[in-house]
């Protein structure tokens, strides 16, 4: 099953959440970060396991520096329509609002950054971030 997913930050709840997690979202290249990211490390984690990072980061001292890579990893894609999800983001924003602000202002900024054709050199991406 396929659901009308447009570019831009998508708060879902519910019946609507668990059908968008589990979706192919059609010619959209899908990233799904893991449930369980409960703090700053395993958010990190998770965005080294899943999602293309350029350079490589090694640490979780730098939130820029995992937002830089994290544009220039996702902007080298050949996919122009791509999607991260992210289950239960509810988890982190409950134990440590602080941090998981930042998290989601880091996925949210990247919406805004790739659609930019001067910024990305041409090549602009549709970005949707799901936070379920």
């Amino acid at each position: 099953m396929t659901t009308n997913l447009t570019a831009g930050v998508h708060r879902l709840r519910g019946r609507r959440a668990s059908q968008v997690l589990g979706d192919t979202h059609g010619d959209w290249r899908v990233f799904r970060l893991p449930p369980g990211i409960r703090d700053r490390t395993t958010f990190f984690d998770a965005v080294r396991a899943v999602l293309p990072l350029d350079p490589p980061v090694v640490t979780d001292r730098s939130c820029d520096a995992l937002a830089d890579s994290l544009w220039e990893g996702l902007s080298v894609l050949p996919d122009k329509k791509i999607v991260i999800t992210w289950p239960r983001h509810h988890e982190f924003q409950s134990e440590h609002p602080f941090d998981a602000n930042i998290a989601e202002t880091i996925l949210s900024d990247l919406v805004e950054s790739l659609i930019d054709q001067d910024a990305i050199g041409g090549k602009a991406k549709e970005l949707a971030v799901v936070f379920a």
